[in-house]
């Protein structure tokens, strides 16, 4: 599971985006798997950055 997610709710076809760390790539796709079966789950969209450019997280 998922540990010390950080998410935001959205206004537009998005409502919902979390920041997740993984270590490999097979991580990345059972997180998405997992994140894909909880109800109301329609649709997952990955996007990975590249840099940080900012963070004010803490």
């Amino acid at each position: 599971m998922i540990s010390n997610p950080t998410g935001w709710s959205l206004a537009g076809a998005t409502d919902l985006m979390l920041l997740v760390e993984w270590g490999s790539n097979g991580d990345l796709d059972t997180i998405r798997r997992q994140i894909a079966t909880i109800p109301g789950v329609v649709t997952v969209q990955t996007s990975v950055a590249l840099r940080t450019h900012l963070d004010r997280r803490g």
